[in-house]
């Protein structure tokens, strides 16, 4: 259903992979790169986005922001993040509008308005984090498995695929 890429491609790499790059994006009508906001203090001061090319190819630009509480841990994620003048949703909340086939994301004080779903938030748009279990709960597939055919199409069909980059990340 939905593609989410939760990595930058804000560089390039050639002329020709980044438009084909682009153009299956486009083709496939479903796919929602990352981007990232950087603030000073409270005030956002710079995004972190893929090139312009290759966003123009993709259904929508979700942010990978995460704002963990004084003692680290994660427990809100913001929903949406204003930067000069234009409201940026969540890599979620984009995999959601896309999944769900909505085509407005509304901002009210204490709601995030997704069709004729109330998603309820606090103060900076932040949605409380609900784990919904530990680690393993949703299957994992390798990129190189899928992209070779060796992960059935059945098993990914209505879902939403999301593709991180674990490089440097500890395996549990």
């Amino acid at each position: 259903k939905v593609v989410l890429f939760d990595v930058f491609f804000p560089e390039h790499e050639n002329a020709a992979n980044d438009m084909r790059f682009a153009e299956a994006n486009r083709r496939a009508g479903n796919v929602v790169l990352a981007a990232a906001i950087h603030f000073k203090g409270d005030e956002p001061v710079s995004i972190t986005r893929s090139l312009p090319e290759i966003e123009r190819g993709a259904a929508g630009i979700g942010l990978i922001n995460q704002m963990p509480d004084e003692d680290g841990v994660m427990r809100r994620i913001p929903l949406l993040i204003e930067k000069d003048g234009v409201q940026f949703a969540s890599l979620g909340l984009m995999a959601a509008k896309l999944a769900l086939g909505e085509g407005k994301i509304v901002a009210e004080d204490f709601d995030i308005v997704l069709g004729e779903r109330r998603i309820p938030v606090g103060d900076g748009h932040q949605m409380w984090i609900n784990y919904a279990g530990g680690p393993g709960i949703y299957p994992r597939y390798s990129f190189a498995d899928i992209a070779m055919g060796r992960v059935p199409a059945a098993e990914l069909k209505g879902k939403i695929l999301l593709k991180i980059d674990v490089q440097g990340y500890e395996r549990q």
